[in-house]
């Protein structure tokens, strides 16, 4: 017995390499729409990582957000991405389930985080 289900699909292509490295001229042509998406300004990277804390239950620090800004950011000379919010978070989440503690955003968490996701040990 055949059934047939109706649906649409979107094909999405992702990278942070310059498209024109990967494939040629034609096949650039035959996708239609590309979005370039740029590393996001203070202010945006800010209200993303507070809305990642509530999300997950974890009370937004200033000080803390600061200091990774400062320590890590500037000092290191690392731009701004957005995906960066969630998956530091997420790293501090998952140590803390493994040490079988509370979640915290503080200075060692964040400090530990980034060692982690940056490897930097």
């Amino acid at each position: 017995m055949k059934i047939e289900i109706p649906f649409d699909q979107l094909v999405v292509f992702s990278t942070n390499l310059e498209p024109r490295n990967l494939v040629d001229e034609a096949f650039l042509r035959r996708i239609r729409y590309k979005i370039n998406i740029d590393h996001p300004e203070l202010s945006a990277y800010r209200e993303i990582f507070q809305r990642v804390c509530v999300a997950n239950g974890i009370a937004f620090d200033s000080e803390v957000f600061d200091y990774l800004i400062e320590r890590f950011y500037h000092q290191k000379n690392v731009k701004l991405n957005s995906c960066h919010c969630r998956d530091l978070l997420e790293s501090i989440i998952d140590n803390a389930h493994y040490l079988g503690i509370k979640p915290e955003l503080t200075k060692k968490t964040i400090s530990d985080a980034w060692g982690s996701y940056f490897v930097e040990m």
